[in-house]
């Protein structure tokens, strides 16, 4: 093999390595704050299972299908229709025939979501503060940029 080859698969290696180290902080961040969400939020909530409540939180009086949810989180239809259902048996969601299309439903929350969220978001916001406050108010903002990329990429690439 030529010089020019081996600098080639070197430089290939240093990049393979460079995703699989981002990808294995990414998995420690995720297990960190999934342990500490799971201690703090005295409501057996998965941050997916908050993730919807957040979703229609911030878009009050919104019915929506399963799909559009899990094309919107990034997540898999039956990954969403998972946490779904835990949250309708919660009476967090409710969930009803689309009229328009039958092969469909339409996912809501209810009050009782609502308050959910907020004693959630209560229980959680300390350390997501004490988190903010150790590694620096920009961080977030500036990881959030950086991120967005390649979340794009993955959610245009998934595979169902």
């Amino acid at each position: 093999m030529a010089t020019g080859d081996n600098t080639m698969v070197h430089e290939t290696l240093l990049e393979i390595e460079d995703a699989f180290k981002l990808l294995a902080d990414m998995n420690v961040i995720q297990n960190h704050v999934a342990a500490r969400f799971t201690a703090d939020v005295p409501l057996d909530l998965s941050i997916a299972q908050f993730a919807i409540l957040q979703f229609f939180f911030r878009r009050p009086g919104l019915r929506t299908s399963i799909n559009q949810l899990a094309d919107h989180l990034s997540l898999s239809k039956a990954s969403v229709g998972d946490s779904v259902e835990k949250l309708k048996k919660k009476h967090y969601l409710l969930v009803e025939p689309n009229k328009e299309d039958r092969r469909s439903r339409l996912v809501s929350i209810t009050e009782e979501g609502l308050k959910a969220h907020s004693t959630a978001l209560a229980a959680i916001r300390p350390f997501l503060m004490e988190m903010r406050d150790g590694v620096g108010a920009t961080t977030f903002p500036r990881a959030i940029a950086l991120l967005q990329p390649l979340r794009e990429w993955l959610r245009m690439n998934k595979q169902e």
